[in-house]
């Protein structure tokens, strides 16, 4: 928000906590500041009319979503007071398009869903029932725009990664895997960016490597980029940015538990172990989210051994490395490994 990074973390208690920049870093329980209920698993959020909204399944298998409101946090209960919504699993994603926010989930009959903000109300829109042919997802849910106009990612139950596009005011399901020749089996680890206006996805292969589905020239086109680039394995998890207008994914080190990057310049393919080059201080629980920040990345995970917050920045041409946490007394840690996100 006004340009400073945000952190969303669920806390050993189940409440969603920030960490805000704020020329120093603060830490906020805004879950119990808002009146919110615990929080499940993996977070989502955007900024909305510069101000932050965090969406996160709850103990009750619906959707809720905190929000900053006039320098308060207001909680909403939003699959409750949602015609149409249904429980859900432990997958969101979200983005906007045309200055509208749009939230991805699946429900617990394996499909996804797609909640919208219309006409000042959330509405639940069954996307793969609506798309024919639309195979059942498990995992990692991510989506991008293309010509302004929503792409969701997902490995199916098949292993293999599918795409529901809205195309002609319906949605329409494309195998996309099955469409790019050579393309590897899933293990998960998706995220996705445009570059250059067209779809990116990333995921990790069966044989552990990072991969790219690169919609190209009119077609789907399959890379094995960590195979390409001489990158260690990927362990789990994976995140996506830009730097330069160029694609960055960073991902968990499957030997060393490590932040590495995969990093597309002078049109190839190069890794970093960028865990080594901040002086080693990159080991690594299960959460990578990722942002921008003056045109520079920052990649923000949880510690292994203190399960504090960490930063990875990008910062006058080295990598620095920032326990964010370290300063703040009496601080909710992230024990659980998971639900981290990030806003700007």
């Amino acid at each position: 928000m006004g340009s400073n990074p945000r952190v969303y973390y669920i806390g050993d208690d189940d409440m969603i906590y920030e960490m805000a920049w704020v020329n120093v870093w603060k830490n906020s329980d805004v879950g119990a500041k808002a009146g919110a209920v615990k929080a499940k698993g993996r977070l989502t959020s955007l900024t909305i009319g510069g101000a932050p909204h965090i969406f996160y399944t709850g103990f009750d298998d619906m959707i809720h979503e905190l929000k900053l409101v006039n320098n308060n946090w207001e909680y909403y209960n939003l699959g409750a007071n949602t015609s149409g919504s249904v429980k859900a699993q432990d997958s969101l994603t979200s983005f906007i398009a045309g200055g509208t926010p749009f939230v991805y989930y699946t429900d617990d009959n394996d499909m996804i869903h797609q909640l919208m903000w219309i006409n000042n109300k959330w509405v639940d829109i069954p996307a793969a029932a609506n798309a024919a042919g639309a195979v059942k997802a498990k995992g990692r849910l991510t989506c991008t725009t293309y010509n302004d106009q929503a792409r969701v990612y997902y490995t199916g139950v098949d292993d293999m990664i599918h795409e529901l596009a809205y195309y002609k005011l319906k949605w329409v399901h494309n195998s996309v895997s099955a469409n790019a020749a050579g393309a590897v089996k899933s293990l998960g680890g998706l995220s996705s960016i445009p570059y250059n206006g067209d779809p990116r996805v990333y995921y990790i292969g069966v044989d552990d490597m990072i991969h790219e589905l690169a919609w190209y020239n009119n077609k789907w086109v399959h890379n094995n980029i960590g195979f390409k680039a001489g990158a260690d394995p990927a362990y789990f998890g994976s995140t996506s940015t830009s730097f330069g207008g160029n694609p960055r994914i960073y991902y968990i080190g499957k030997n060393d538990y490590m932040i590495h990057e995969l990093a597309w310049y002078n049109n190839d393919w190069v890794h970093n172990n960028i865990g080594f080059k901040a002086s080693g201080n990159a080991v690594t629980a299960s959460s990578l989210s990722s942002t921008s920040l003056g045109g520079n990345p920052r990649i923000y995970y949880t510690g292994y051994n203190d399960y504090m917050i960490h930063e990875l920045a990008w910062y006058n041409n080295n990598w620095v490395h920032n326990s964010i946490c370290e300063k703040i007394t009496n601080i909710t840690t992230n024990k659980k490994g998971y639900g981290i996100t990030t806003t700007i």
